[in-house]
């Protein structure tokens, strides 16, 4: 994948990028449902977590989107909004591969811990991802198509 920067795109690259959006949505809001909610409690709860466990859970992903401010920051000075947005967002990723496989490599009370780490990490970069993104999505999508394209991609 090239991450240079552009000052203009064509018209084929803008549409390319466009499409692309739109399958990554498809792929994020599967990913959100799937790992968040519901089955992040119940998979808590099935390592032992308490109340206040469940607690720190949910607050989470809302305190960690502090780190968007630096993030801000880290954007502007790189310039390099997709390559940022890439590796955040894999990065943060890996993180789940690593609570999936809790229960199979670790004890309930070590596992709970791991759980809390890798969760503020990933929502840490994903934080930093979505500043980016933002950011790339701004310039990518034309202004005259802002509300109908991102209408779609969240349906």
């Amino acid at each position: 994948m090239r991450f240079t920067v552009k000052d203009t795109l064509t018209e084929e690259e803008i549409q390319k990028g466009l499409r692309a959006v739109i399958k990554d949505g498809l792929a994020s809001q599967a990913m959100i449902t799937l790992t968040g909610g519901v089955f992040l409690v119940a998979f808590a709860l099935k390592l032992g977590a308490s109340n206040k466990v469940i607690g720190l859970l949910a607050g989470i992903p809302p305190l960690m989107q502090l780190v968007q401010i630096p993030a801000i920051y880290l954007v502007e000075k790189y310039g390099v909004r997709r390559a940022i947005c890439v590796y955040a967002s894999l990065l943060s990723r890996i993180f789940w591969l690593l609570i999936a496989l809790i229960p199979f490599f670790f004890p309930a009370q070590a596992g709970l811990t791991l759980l809390i780490v890798a969760l503020l990490l990933h929502t840490a970069l994903a934080a930093i991802s979505n500043t980016s993104w933002n950011s790339w999505m701004r310039d990518l999508v034309p202004q005259e198509q802002l509300g109908a394209f991102f209408s779609r991609r969240m349906s």
